[in-house]
């Protein structure tokens, strides 16, 4: 896409221009056509990282708030790897962007992203059960990818998503940050640990959801050691 070619050759102006009559359409406030816009927003916050890598670009100047305050924060739904690589972008500016707009852009991505998330969780339950069943069985499973992410509510299924996987890969060296890991790193590397005041309802209930799954997971984890040694403590003692 045309701004996409002028934001890599550094000219801002034009690219903000193209921006603009973008949102001018109002397309983007269709929820059916969001989905379509998943590889130009993934590819948008991509560039605007190393953007900020090389210190063209600052997020209190007037594009950031127009490419990421009202075209990515609209379009984060679009794919859950975009949502993944906007938080990372967040998270590059997290330290300059002051603690009120940082906690409202995550409030946002959250309330903006929440059904999709939510469908998605229900179906990665429902696989884990079928895997579980097949496993069960001492079959093998279904041929299936499992349920990496979610796609918009305005869309059927994700056709960029292993391709956004493919190149989040090569990029970021086989990071498997997903978005709880990235909200966390937000939240501290924006200085939001001690400012939980100004956390939006939403990100509050997230973040205590969060540290719930960690807590059952620790003890989860602690459970199956302690079940090995004491299995291993019983094969010994037959011995």
């Amino acid at each position: 896409m045309l701004c996409l070619d002028r934001l890599v050759n550094g000219d801002l102006m034009t690219a903000r221009q193209l921006l603009e009559l973008m949102l001018a359409s109002r397309h983007l406030t269709t929820p059916a056509a969001i989905p379509e816009y998943a590889p130009f927003a993934y590819s948008l916050a991509s560039v605007l990282q190393d953007l900020v890598k090389a210190k063209q670009l600052s997020a209190s100047s007037s594009f950031w708030q127009v490419a990421v305050g009202k075209v990515l924060l609209e379009l984060v739904d679009s794919d859950s790897q975009v949502h993944i690589e906007v938080l990372r972008l967040l998270l590059s500016v997290a330290k300059e962007v002051g603690p009120d707009s940082l906690a409202a852009a995550l409030g946002h991505m959250l309330t903006a992203t929440a059904a999709s998330r939510a469908r998605a969780s229900s179906q990665k339950k429902k696989f884990a059960s079928i895997t579980a069943q097949y496993g069960a069985a001492g079959s093998a499973g279904p041929d299936h990818h499992g349920v990496p992410g979610y796609i918009s509510l305005g869309g059927a299924a994700s056709e960029w998503s292993d391709g956004f996987r493919t190149v989040r890969s090569l990029k970021y060296g086989g990071s498997s940050d997903g978005f709880s890991e990235l909200y966390c790193k937000v939240v501290v590397v924006g200085g939001l640990s001690d400012k939980r005041e100004k956390w939006p309802e939403v990100l509050v209930k997230y973040m205590h959801d969060v540290e719930e799954r960690r807590q059952q997971d620790e003890a989860a984890r602690r459970a199956e050691r302690e079940a090995a040694w004491e299995a291993e403590r019983q094969a010994a003692g037959e011995l």
